[in-house]
C-alpha cells in the first residue's frame, strides 16, 4: 500500500492548498464552486482513507468504512467525468463564448442543487404530521434560502414553499451520468468507474448483493482499493484543469494544475516501481 500511501498524500496536500487558495473569496462562479467543492469532498475522503489503511490489516473489518468512502468519492467522479466531458464539447464547437458558459453552468447549477428539493419536501411533511409548526416551517424555508438565493425564484413571504429556479433542471440520478460520458468514444474506459460506483453503491444500500461482495477474498479488496486510489490521481488532476480554464488564468491554479497533471503522468500513467 505504500504507494497507496502516496497517492493519498498527494491528493491531501494538493486538494487542500487549492481549497485555502479559494477559502475568503465570496464571488465564485458555479464552476469554481463545484470544481472547490469536489476537490474538498476529495481531500477529506482521502485523509479518511489514509487513517483506515493504516489499521485495516489488524482489523479488516474496516474495509467496509473504506467502502462506504469510496461510493461518495466515486459518484463524485461521474460528475467530474460529465464537466469534463462538457468542457471538451464547448472547445470543439463554435459556440459563441456566452453559450459555452451557459452550458457547462446550467450542469454545475444543477449539480449545486441537490438536495434542495428533498429539503423542502421533508419540510412540507414535516409540518403535514405536526413535527414542526407554521412558524418553524416558515424559519426553516427562510433559512433554506437565505445564501442560496440564487438557486429560487424570488421569495419574500416566508409562509409560503420557497420555488426552485424554473431553469434548473432535477439533478441527473448517476446512471444518467453514466449514459452521458458512455455515449463518447473517448470516454469509454473512464465510463467503467460506473461499474465500480455500483460495486460500492451495495455497501451503501443494502441487499443480498451485499453478502456476496462484502466477503470477497482480503487481497482482492485491496487491490479494488489500490485501484480506485489511482483513480482518483486522474480526477484531482481533471478537477484542477476546469478549475485553472474557469479562473481567468490564475497562477496559482496554473501552477497547481501543472504539479497535478505531472504527478498524473509521472506517478500513475508512467509509474516508477514501488
Amino acid at each position: 500500500m505504500k504507494k497507496s500511501f502516496q497517492h493519498l498524500d498527494f491528493i491531501i496536500d494538493l486538494c487542500g492548498k487549492t481549497q485555502k487558495h479559494f477559502d475568503k473569496r465570496k464571488d465564485l462562479s458555479s464552476v469554481q464552486l463545484v470544481c472547490i467543492g469536489l476537490l474538498e469532498r476529495l481531500s477529506h475522503s482521502s485523509l479518511a482513507l489514509k487513517t483506515l489503511l493504516k489499521e485495516i490489516d489488524s482489523n479488516r473489518s474496516l474495509e467496509y468504512a473504506c467502502g462506504i468512502i469510496l461510493r461518495s468519492m466515486l459518484l463524485d467522479a461521474l460528475i467530474v467525468l460529465n464537466v469534463y466531458n462538457i468542457l471538451l464539447e464547448n472547445e470543439a464547437s463554435e459556440k459563441t463564448l456566452a453559450e459555452k458558459e451557459q452550458t457547462i453552468k446550467e450542469f454545475c447549477d444543477t449539480s449545486l442543487s441537490d438536495g434542495l428539493e428533498n429539503t423542502l419536501q421533508y419540510l412540507c411533511l414535516a409540518k403535514k404530521f405536526n413535527i414542526i409548526n407554521q412558524d418553524e416551517l416558515g424559519d426553516r424555508y427562510k433559512n433554506l434560502v437565505d445564501g442560496k438565493s440564487s438557486f429560487f425564484e424570488p421569495y419574500t413571504d416566508k409562509s409560503k414553499q420557497p420555488m426552485i429556479r424554473n431553469d434548473i433542471e432535477k439533478p441527473d440520478r448517476p446512471i444518467k451520468l453514466f449514459k452521458k460520458i458512455a455515449s463518447k468514444e473517448e470516454f469509454k474506459k473512464l465510463a467503467r468507474v460506473y461499474d465500480s460506483y455500483l460495486f460500492y453503491s451495495k455497501y451503501d444500500h443494502f441487499g443480498i448483493l451485499y453478502y456476496e461482495i462484502s466477503r470477497q477474498p482480503y487481497p482482492k479488496q485491496l487491490k479494488r482499493i489500490r485501484e480506485e486510489i489511482e483513480f482518483f490521481i486522474l480526477i484531482q488532476s481533471i478537477l484542477h484543469d476546469v478549475l485553472f480554464k474557469s479562473s481567468n488564468s490564475d497562477t496559482f491554479l496554473c501552477e497547481q494544475s501543472r504539479k497535478a497533471n505531472n504527478y498524473l503522468k509521472e506517478e500513475v500513467l508512467i509509474p516508477s516501481p514501488e
